[in-house]
């Protein structure tokens, strides 16, 4: 189902009412949520002073708990581009604050399964001695069947899990994301993570909302996807791929300030609100080579980036190397000849290099899109900065 945003007055107004409802109850770090999405959304610290000092049904409110009404992280500036006007400062909240995302039954957090979850996340610590190095894994909708055929192993799988402002949609079975469980299950949860369809500026999901904002808001599905989405039980890797490409719509060639300042929301988004549940997330773009400033599109041009980003790329030599479905050579190690002699020195977007490279792709044969990646792809894949 696509979810779409409300009126922020409404969403302000349900905010404020859950928050008075759910201090009522006893329960002081669940109403730090909804105080946080009423935040977000513009409520200002008078607007929740007066619906926190209102019964919620004409009973006494219980203000216990400790919760903290000012608490916020520090404020990041908003980049936006020169057709925007100026910059403004977002505020992020702190603590679990489960969601930015519109409040309503379709797209509200599930706080239980989110909190478990950033608990247990906590709570692992990567042991080299058990992590796995072999460096290939697949994504999208390729099968267990086809990610493993002779013998190609599989360490990490990446799956789709929405679009937009769209949990569980995409292009797969009936319009659903491309997402496979029993890859994923085969891997293990550390080492499966998930991308998300990127819509560009002119996408008209985007509403009145800048450029910044409608990669914020993007990241912020994405995120309350991780937390309790459809597939969230699958997925504890925490970097959060951005799939940037003409199908997800709203991308223009040549349209570099608009097209980079929905990135920088998207990235500085991701890295708040990892900040915001006290766990590293790591923002990271899936493109073609040859669209980040052509010759197939030209959306980013010379783009720099003011924190980093994982990498990961397809279009420079992909359907290249050996099939992972040929029987006559050595897929492996022509792989990894090709990623140390090309493309692990190709240097773009924001000064760059691929950290993942999608060398293989289903169009191309092989029932399937495979991937290489010298990291291990244990709970978090890395930044290649270019030399």
């Amino acid at each position: 189902m696509e979810l779409r945003s409300r009126d922020s007055s409404a969403v302000i107004s349900d905010a404020l009412r859950m928050a008075s409802k759910k201090l009522s109850l006893g329960c002081a770090s669940c109403a730090q949520t909804y105080l946080a999405v009423a935040r977000t959304h513009g409520a200002t610290e008078a607007e929740i002073a007066g619906a926190l000092s209102r019964p919620p049904n004409g009973d006494g409110l219980n203000l216990g708990g400790g919760l903290a009404l000012n608490r916020r992280l520090p404020s990041i500036t908003a980049k936006s581009s020169a057709s925007e006007g100026t910059d403004s400062t977002l505020m992020r909240p702190s603590g679990i604050a489960l969601a930015s995302m519109p409040l309503s039954t379709s797209t509200a957090v599930d706080e239980d399964r989110a909190a478990k979850k950033i608990e247990l996340s906590k709570r692992h610590v990567v042991d080299s001695r058990r992590v796995k190095t072999d460096p290939f894994g697949v994504d999208g909708s390729t099968s267990l069947a086809k990610a493993t055929q002779l013998g190609m192993p599989l360490n990490f799988y990446i799956g789709e899990m929405g679009y937009g402002l769209c949990s569980n949609c995409g292009p797969c079975f009936n319009q659903t994301a491309c997402f496979n469980k029993d890859c994923a299950n085969h891997v293990g949860i550390w080492y499966t993570y998930g991308y998300w369809g990127l819509e560009g500026p002119n996408s008209p999901d985007k509403g009145s909302r800048t450029n910044y904002q409608w990669g914020q808001a993007q990241a912020d599905y994405f995120v309350g996807a991780w937390l309790s989405g459809p597939y969230s039980a699958y997925v504890y890797g925490r970097t959060f791929f951005c799939d940037i490409e003409s199908g997800f719509g709203g991308w223009t060639s040549g349209n570099l300030l608009p097209n980079i300042d929905v990135l920088y929301g998207f990235i500085d988004e991701i890295y708040a609100r990892g900040s915001a549940y006290g766990l590293f997330f790591n923002p990271g773009v899936y493109i073609n080579i040859n669209d980040i400033n052509g010759p197939n599109h030209n959306y980013f041009g010379t783009y720099s980036a003011d924190q980093p980003i994982v990498l990961w790329v397809t279009g420079d030599q992909t359907c290249a190397p050996c099939a992972p479905c040929a029987t006559n050579c050595n897929t492996l190690t022509d792989v990894i000849n090709r990623w140390n002699n090309t493309v692990r020195h190709f240097c773009s977007l924001g000064n760059t290099g691929p950290a993942l490279w999608q060398y293989w792709v289903g169009s191309c044969g092989c029932c399937g899109d495979f991937d290489y990646s010298p990291q291990s792809g244990n709970t978090n894949f890395s930044p290649n900065l270019c030399n």
